[in-house]
């Protein structure tokens, strides 16, 4: 007897049937976990039409297993309504129905813009958690109309189409323009949409009849061989076939290298390494087309490189453990870096370690990777082997830093980053255990389970009515197990003379100086004064390991995303207290990606002159503009392109040389206008008409005129 059947079915069908509750999950099904990273690789696998495995029904009776809905779903209205239960493909068909549908805890979006300029997919699809979507406004058809931000959602739901219409309405384009951008959006839907609603997947269903023990048997070997195949895998399988052995060269360095371990390294690191030393990028598929012979001719280098970095920063960074490395991306161009620059000997192998070490640390606390981390990657191993080399242009992280010690008080185990960060800059300096004043080590942190607690411990400070810091940075450190509890919910000063009693106050104070703790402020129980005094000597930690001294970062009002775009209208971002450290004065080195040079050189060469001339001026950038300062509000952004530089600029409602007004009366528009930059003989000029316009601008705020609602400070705004 044929216990099953195999035909291709449309994706629009089968999540369809999810949502109305035909296709259902057996209750015995784990739990949805893919992360958002991974559902975007299959949406783009979606939309190019490549393959995405095949999928494995039972056709239902109605008896025999516990149904439950898939997550996100609505509830099922009866197990009867449920026609088919999903054996196999649940973890896809979740991540699908979510991103198409709209529910779960992230929303997924197509950069119309990006995809219509690079055709690169893998830029243009990318995801928001749900709760900052909304904070930022991307579920509101305004600011996707001003942005041509495309929530994936509209595909199955209200359709493409429908949605070209609404953002329409809201664009500024008229006549041959709007015919223009249409005809664009259509193309996109042609190109890009379609394949989504005409995908099929291939579906072996089983009969109802199939035997309950039958059906456990082939999930039993599904679950075991159903795991996603990694990069590393697939290319093992393809050197295995070309007689070199991936898995026994990783199984050799792992032996080799300890710290692979102990760091738990995925061998994926090794090829990413291989691929930047192979001038690669760090895409999936660039990757995959690396040949077996190429992998071998850089293995040794690659994987000695790796764990010469790991151990580089567990000595010199204080990352004594996985647990306190800020960003495990970080150690890829690291390691290609370290291996590109290996022949350095003599007194210039000094300042190359210098350079790597504030690189690091430059990198952590300007929050470098916090985005794109796989493009910021492949520009800080060109821009770390430039400056190693001598070049004077800094790396991305080192010319972006910009702190506070204020900021410390933000930080939190949320901030993962930037905690870990923080964490390790202690470790850097010398730190030691509570019992014998020994330095701690990675076997020390894992004997002795050790790990980040609290200094003033949280009940005590909520007794005393001092909780709402006790969890930042500050008030944590390396402390083991039966120290931790010890401390309890004593005062400082308590535990702390406990401690002397057996150690001497020779030792002790020597412990709290490594921990970077302020002995007095401890001593005294005094919370206040003991975080402002441990930020101020972290920060100044942080300046010595960065080797160089560090601009402040100043606090004011400020938007997420200040900008301005080509139409002259808002983002409508919505604002935040502190500056972000890492765009503030930052080179947006993303910008340049696929540009000609001579874009480049006009841009280098523009914010040279500008700050030249106008030295309190800084900018803001992301991944398509830069938005200028001046010095409290936007005053002009730019937009770079293959034919120049395209400024928006304030004009104080009056001519300016060669700009161009933009006229809109309700939003303030006629207080703003256009000018482009496409000749660097041209440069000078539009620099002069650029520092009118900032002149009017101060001009304009100091006599209290409105300048346009978007350039506002929050504090503007609230009066």
């Amino acid at each position: 007897m044929n216990i099953f059947e195999t035909h291709p079915k449309p994706l629009k069908l089968l999540l369809t049937q999810i949502h109305n509750g035909e296709l259902a999950l057996p209750d015995f099904q784990r739990d949805f976990v893919w992360e958002p990273g991974a559902v975007e690789e299959l949406i783009e696998s979606i939309m190019r039409a490549y393959p995405a495995g095949s999928l494995l029904f039972l056709k239902h009776s109605g008896e025999g297993f516990q149904v439950r809905e898939f997550e996100g779903a609505p509830k099922l209205k009866s197990a009867m309504s449920t026609s088919y239960l999903v054996l196999d493909g649940q973890q896809r068909l979740t991540s699908l129905f979510q991103a198409f549908f709209g529910k779960g805890e992230h929303v997924f979006y197509l950069d119309i813009r990006e995809l219509s300029e690079t055709e690169d997919i893998e830029a243009a699809v990318w995801h928001e958690s749900r709760k900052r979507a909304e904070r930022m406004d991307l579920m509101d058809i305004q600011t996707q109309a001003e942005r041509l931000f495309c929530p994936l959602s509209v595909v199955m739901t209200d359709g493409f189409d429908s949605w070209i219409d609404e953002i329409m309405d809201h664009r500024v384009e008229k006549g041959d323009e709007a015919k223009e951008l249409r005809a664009t959006l259509r193309q996109v839907n042609k190109d890009w949409i379609a394949p989504i609603l005409e995908y099929q997947f291939p579906v072996v269903t089983l009969s109802s009849e199939t035997p309950i023990d039958a059906v456990c048997k082939m999930f039993e070997t599904l679950n075991r061989r159903g795991v996603k195949l990694t990069v590393f895998e697939l290319l093992m399988a393809r050197s295995f076939m070309n007689k070199v052995s991936l898995r026994q060269l990783w199984d050799e360095a792992q032996e080799k290298y300890p710290v692979f371990e102990e760091f738990n390294i995925d061998p994926y690191y090794v090829l990413q390494t291989v691929s930047l030393l192979e001038g690669r990028t760090l895409k999936r598929k660039e990757i995959l087309d690396i040949r077996p012979n190429t992998i071998m001719s850089h293995w040794e280098k690659a994987t000695s490189s790796l764990a010469e970095v790991i151990t580089f920063l567990r000595r010199n960074a204080g990352v004594l453990s996985p647990s306190i490395l800020p960003y495990n991306t970080m150690l890829i161009p690291l390691a290609a870096a370290w291996a590109k620059t290996s022949d350095i000997k003599g007194p210039a192998e000094a300042s190359r370690r210098d350079k790597f070490k504030t690189w690091f640390w430059a990198s952590v606390f300007s929050q470098a990777y916090e985005k794109a981390p796989a493009s910021r990657a492949v520009a800080d191993f060109k821009d770390l082997v430039r400056w190693i080399a001598g070049e004077d242009r800094l790396p991305f992280g080192v010319r972006t830093l910009y702190f506070n010690p204020e900021m410390f008080t933000d930080i939190t185990p949320k901030q993962r980053a930037l905690y870990r960060g923080t964490i390790a800059l202690v470790c850097s300096n010398g730190v030691l255990d509570f019992h014998k004043a020994e330095p701690l080590t990675f076997d020390y942190l894992q004997a002795n389970k050790v790990d980040d607690h609290h200094v003033f411990p949280q009940g005590y400070l909520k007794v005393r009515g001092e909780d709402e810091w006790m969890n930042c940075v500050l008030n944590r450190t390396l402390i083991d197990k039966k120290t931790n509890i010890r401390i309890s919910n004593k005062a400082p000063s308590r535990y702390l003379a406990e401690i002397e009693t057996e150690v001497g106050k020779e030792k002790m104070e020597k412990i709290l100086s490594s921990h970077i703790l302020p002995s007095s402020e401890l001593r005294g129980d005094d919370f206040e004064s003991f975080m402002i005094e441990r930020a101020k000597m972290l920060f100044e930690r942080l300046k010595a390991q960065v080797g160089r001294d560090i601009p402040l970062a100043q606090v004011a009002y400020v938007e997420t995303h200040d900008e301005i775009d080509e139409e002259g209208e808002d983002d409508r971002m919505i604002p935040r207290e502190k500056f972000d450290p890492t765009s503030i004065n930052a080179y947006p080195a993303d910008l340049l990606d696929g540009l000609p040079k001579e874009t480049e050189e006009l841009f280098i060469r523009f914010t040279e002159s500008l700050s030249a001339k106008a030295p309190n001026v800084w900018f803001k950038s992301n991944q398509t503009k830069v938005v200028f300062w001046s010095p409290n509000k936007v005053f002009c952004s730019v937009r770079l392109s293959k034919s120049g530089l395209h400024f928006t600029t304030y004009t104080d409602g009056k001519d300016l040389k060669d700009v161009s007004p933009i006229v809109q009366k309700d939003r303030g528009g006629e207080l703003w206008g256009r000018i482009k930059l496409r000749r660097l003989e041209d440069l000078s000029r539009v620099v002069e008409t650029l520092l009118e316009s900032h002149k009017r601008l101060q001009i304009a705020v100091k006599e209290g005129r409105p300048t346009a609602w978007w350039a506002m400070t929050r504090k503007d705004r609230s009066n």
